[in-house]
């Protein structure tokens, strides 16, 4: 980062300024509070407006000279990978089930790489845009510690500390483990700045690194805990066997490891106290539950992501489509039932898997070297570059790639759009620098003229156009649907109708959850007694939007049921049952579906299927409805008046009808059969009735020893 190149930046150093605090102060603080996630769709819609508006004066501003820029870094390998990688998530579109939710997924991906080549030929070139970057992430970086500190505070005077506490500080991000990610990537830059600066920067730097580190220590994200770790190991170890660690003695690395230490130290102590501190020892239990494979949340992510290889083997070249994991992993039973409802798995929780099954092993391969390359892109240039300066950033963006890699193993940063922004701009950072430095040994394209860079930039700046639109649709979808929910609750039928037709088009077809926004609208057309073919249409076209949603398959065994077609309602009710294996209510609702079409025996053979429940009422209502069924057959074979009445009464004792019945299960034998010998045997007549002809044909028939 040489210092004679100053001069020469000093037209360019305000539009890169204005440039990175739109890009890395604005658009990451960005959110919606009417939104169903206030900070995804959002953000993405800011990027797509800011990328339009730089794309479009780029393109048609008159003081732009895009045929004077050398292009020939566009041959750079990584690039090539990268708009690969886009290529293969729009080929994906095509095996789709929900193509316009895949479509969206390749636009984004798609402006993320619009980002990386603005920043890596208009921004990256001028010596001067790393020191700008470094300063406005580290500005970032004390924002976002200065909300999560005042989160933690009110939260922690509240609660105390626990695991409890640290989930509800989410900072400017939707949850804390995105947080931490953020946290991470930004105290990379602020080490950077400990490194270079000198006076207010320096201490800004000292003060963002420390705040980041504290939070992110006790926040107890352990993916981005191990991500340090990690980092740290590869990156000391890559420094070792560097030539800058024979050359970096000089007056800024004494300071540069004091500091490191304090902020180090600092964070032990800290963790120190609050483990001695901690009486119900929540970080112990934390670390163990990373081990425990039989339940919370790492069994929840191993369930995923066995079935998420389920699903990449099933379509291994293309995937099931980008985009489209949520929509397909359903077919793996991982809908839940709960009292709000059926709850849906809407990520991987792991970026590799994610991307394998929606984009296949090629799309994967491609992305695992996005990661690659720029890493060794980075220990190449440690080994020929001789500027000390840009060594030591390069090294800290190695750190940076290396913990983003590590903690995308664990979760979703792919998806974020604050942490896309960052990541794209330490891609273009070092493929640009590693370019600059090789350049010789490549051969530069002197035919720049013939290049029709303005019909490719007018195609990107459709991308955007468009990629701004479905995040707008979306938001507008996601607003409807907070609206929706409520009118839900308030019987507001109508206006649930209303706004599902103000809200739904092709780029938002399904809610946040992965419900199709149809669905709300057949269940509000029920209430309000529309013509049943018309319910029946809406939940069908719901179906399209989400073949295996269990939602609107459920809707369309309700609505089957109800107009008395019961086997439609068998087919929708075994599909479901196909993606809800061994669920309590569907496998009630398909037994009560045989009841209607095949009688008692078929109902309850189904019902046997259920592990009992005995305090679920639907259950037991169910159930205790079928076993007097059965009472009532016996009853009309029987002529003795007074085994008769007895049966008649013990049909009403509900608490003796469940305790004969899992006693029957049990063992293994009919309900009949167990039914008759208890009553039999307390019977104070029981030999006049046992001597009843009929009674000993049922004795008989079902083997009873009195």
């Amino acid at each position: 980062m040489s210092k004679k190149k100053k001069t020469s930046n000093k037209k360019t150093g305000l539009p890169v300024i204005i440039f990175f605090i739109i890009l890395i102060l604005i658009i990451p603080n960005i959110y919606l509070k009417t939104a169903l996630d206030r900070h995804l769709e959002p953000r993405l819609f800011a990027l797509t407006l800011f990328m339009f508006v730089i794309l479009f004066f780029t393109i048609f501003g008159k003081k732009t000279k895009l045929n004077t820029l050398d292009f020939s870094i566009l041959k750079n390998p990584f690039i090539i990978i990268y708009f690969l990688y886009v290529i293969i998530t729009g080929i994906s579109v095509f095996v789709a089930v929900n193509k316009f939710e895949a479509v969206h997924e390749f636009l984004k991906i798609f402006t993320f790489f619009i980002l990386f080549l603005y920043i890596i030929l208009f921004i990256a070139p001028f010596e001067e845009s790393k020191i700008h970057l470094t300063k406005i992430v580290v500005v970032l970086s004390i924002i976002i510690s200065l909300i999560g500190i005042v989160q933690y505070l009110k939260i922690f005077e509240e609660m105390g500390f626990g695991i409890k506490t640290a989930y509800k500080v989410t900072g400017n991000s939707a949850h804390k483990n995105l947080y931490s990610q953020l946290l991470f990537l930004t105290f990379s830059f602020s080490l950077f700045g400990i490194y270079y600066f000198k006076d207010i920067w320096k201490r800004l730097s000292f003060i963002a690194a420390l705040a980041n580190i504290l939070l992110i220590t006790l926040l107890m994200t352990r993916s981005v805990w191990l991500a340090i770790i990690v980092a740290s190991i590869s990156t000391i170890s890559v420094f070792l066997f560097s030539d800058l660690k024979k050359n970096l003695i000089n007056e800024k690395i004494k300071p540069f490891l004091i500091s490191t230490g304090i902020i180090v130290g600092s964070a032990l102590i800290v963790f120190i106290l609050v483990s001695q501190a901690d009486s119900k020892k929540t970080i112990g239990s934390h670390i163990k539950e990373g081990t425990d494979f039989s339940s919370g949340n790492t069994f929840h992510r191993l369930n995923l992501w066995e079935k998420s290889i389920s699903l990449a083997k099933e379509k291994p070249i293309l995937g099931v489509g980008a985009g489209n994991w949520k929509i397909n992993i359903v077919t793996k039973g991982t809908s839940i039932s709960s009292k709000s409802g059926w709850k849906n798995a809407v990520r991987a929780h792991s970026d590799y898997l994610w991307v394998l099954t929606e984009t296949g092993i090629v799309g994967f391969l491609l992305y695992l070297l996005l990661f690659i390359i720029p890493l060794y892109f980075v220990i190449r240039f440690l080994k020929k570059a001789k500027d000390k300066d840009k060594k030591v950033f390069m090294l800290i963006l190695f750190f940076a790639i290396t913990g983003f890699a590590v903690y995308s193993i664990f979760s979703f940063p792919k998806e974020r759009i604050e942490l896309q922004i960052l990541l794209n701009t330490i891609f273009s950072f070092v493929i640009y620098e590693y370019y600059k430095l090789t350049e010789k040994d490549i051969n530069k394209n002197k035919n720049t003229k013939k290049i029709p860079y303005k019909t490719f930039g007018i195609i990107l700046l459709f991308v955007t156009l468009f990629a701004g639109i479905s995040s707008y649709k979306r938001i507008k979808a996601e607003i409807g649907v907070q609206k929706i929910l409520k009118f839900q609750k308030q019987n507001k039928h109508n206006d649930v109708i209303t706004t599902v037709d103000n809200i739904y088009s092709p780029f938002s077809t399904l809610d946040y959850a992965a419900n199709s926004i149809l669905f709300y609208k057949a269940i509000a057309s029920d209430k309000i007694n529309i013509p049943i073919n018309k319910v029946t249409n809406l939940f069908l076209e719901s179906l399209e939007d989400h073949p295996y949603n269990i939602r609107s398959l459920n809707g369309l065994v309700y609505i089957y049921q109800k107009s008395k077609n019961f086997p439609e309602a068998e087919k929708y009710c075994k599909k479901a049952l196909e993606y809800t294996p061994g669920d309590l209510n569907m496998t009630l609702n398909y037994a009560k579906i045989k009841e209607q079409m095949y009688g008692l025996d078929s109902a309850y053979i189904e019902i046997q299927k259920i592990k009992p429940r005995k305090k679920n009422k639907s259950y037991r209502g169910f159930l205790n409805h079928l076993l007097k069924k059965k009472i009532n057959d016996l009853i009309k074979q029987i002529q003795n008046v007074s085994l008769k009445k007895k049966l008649v009464k013990k049909a009403g004792q509900d608490k003796f009808l469940y305790e004969t019945y899992i006693l029957s299960k049990n063992e293994k034998i009919d309900f009949e059969k167990v039914l008759l010998k208890k009553v039999l045997n307390k019977m104070k007549n029981q030999q006049d009735v046992i001597n009843d002809s009929s009674v000993q044909i049922l004795i008989n028939e079902y083997q009873i020893s009195l």
